[in-house]
């Protein structure tokens, strides 16, 4: 059929897109089709539009030349978004003389296997002040129930429009007065957290597409918390609505920082250790894995074997030292030490240097368990050569 002119477009066709949410004075039906495009689901104005109660079920021929004969065309965007697995959307003139966005993508189940299409209609019609009840009511209740805080700027001004609930909550006021708040009231105000880099921000997501990054926010009382901040343009270009979802992160910066505070200890403390371990002169003391593959070659190692550390890392200990009739037993002893973290009790031992000669040593053990690693095992031998 004729689509009178209008063209179909497709639009963000990349994984996992989802579909953006309307400005405040759209109003959005909403129709779930399952994969043989029978309707299983819609929202109180597809049914309005479609003049059928909502659960009545439908096939799709009849709900599309309901909606507009039009869309029963090739550049259905239901029909093609079924057909490539991608995002379509066009623009119609309805029935009833109004022109309408239909943008449809396509669902899929648990598998990954497609499943249906989602139609969203977006009546073009001139903006209004938002009604409390209605369409515009259950957006604001659906924008109320979700976990993220949600702002709605003035693309070309900054201005907050609307916020939901969860965005009073986070920053402790009242909606009327979060509505009127300026960015810069709501940022940490320390560079770069101020308003001027915040509007900043704001431009780049009208003219360079969706931004998403971590910011420092400002509540009511003072108090600063993290948050990670993901803007995007509204719908269309010419809707002049930027759309901004905060999510407080500060617990998540808090473990992150404690955990890179561990880890830097663990890294320092571990550079002291080794650091003394190689500056004593009479201990040999060589660290391995559970694999038996040398880990650590201290000084007083290399002048007891004849191996240096470069030779010794990397290798293993049963070749380097180990004599070959005690390898099978070492080999058990050290598999022993990494499953139960005790370590051998301490004994006189003859190991085996570089040229192969025996040399009588005093032998104790440690076993030394790292956060998200394998255990390292430690050697520490004494020689008895003099004794």
């Amino acid at each position: 059929m004729s689509t009178t002119g209008q063209e179909t477009t497709s639009i963000d066709d990349s994984p996992g897109g989802g579909m953006p949410a309307p400005a405040p004075s759209t109003q959005l039906a909403i129709i779930g089709y399952d994969r043989e495009l029978a309707v299983r689901w819609r929202n109180g104005p597809a049914a309005e539009m479609a003049a059928r109660p909502p659960a009545e079920q439908l096939c799709a021929p009849a709900c599309l030349a309901d909606l507009g004969p039009q869309r029963c065309g090739p550049g259905c965007p239901v029909l093609l978004a079924r057909a490539d697995g991608h995002r379509h959307a066009a623009e119609f003139t309805f029935a009833d003389g109004r022109t309408r966005r239909v943008q449809a993508e396509p669902t899929f189940d648990a598998h990954g296997a497609p499943n249906g299409v989602l139609e969203c209609i977006e009546d073009r019609c001139p903006a209004s002040p938002p009604p409390q009840s209605g369409t515009d009511g259950e957006w604001h209740e659906v924008l109320d129930s979700v976990n993220d805080a949600i702002f709605v700027h003035d693309a070309a001004s900054g201005r907050i429009l609307h916020v939901n609930a969860t965005a009073c909550r986070m920053y402790g006021y009242p909606r009327e007065e979060l509505a009127g708040r300026g960015i810069g009231e709501l940022s940490g105000g320390e560079p770069p957290f101020t308003e001027a880099e915040a509007r900043r921000w704001l431009e780049r997501a009208r003219t360079e597409g969706p931004q998403l990054f971590e910011w420092r926010a400002k509540a009511r009382d003072g108090r600063q918390f993290w948050v990670e901040v993901g803007i995007r343009a509204g719908l269309d270009g010419s809707t002049g609505r930027l759309f901004v979802t905060v999510r407080d992160i500060t617990r998540r910066k808090v473990l992150t920082e404690e955990r890179e505070r561990v880890a830097e200890a663990l890294r320092q403390s571990e550079e002291r250790f080794r650091l003394l371990l190689g500056r004593v002169p009479t201990v040999a003391v060589q660290g391995y894995g559970p694999d038996g593959i040398v880990r650590y070659w201290n000084e007083a190692s290399a002048h007891l074997y004849c191996y240096t550390a470069a030779e010794a890392i990397g290798s293993n200990l049963l070749q380097l030292i180990i004599p070959p009739a005690m390898r099978d037993e070492v080999r058990i002893a050290i598999h022993q030490m990494a499953a139960t973290g005790r370590p051998l009790p301490p004994g006189e031992l003859l190991l085996q240097r570089k040229d192969g000669s025996l040399v009588p040593v005093f032998s104790s053990h440690a076993v030394v368990h790292l956060p998200g690693g394998s255990p390292e095992l430690y050697c520490f031998d004494f020689d008895l050569t003099e004794r």
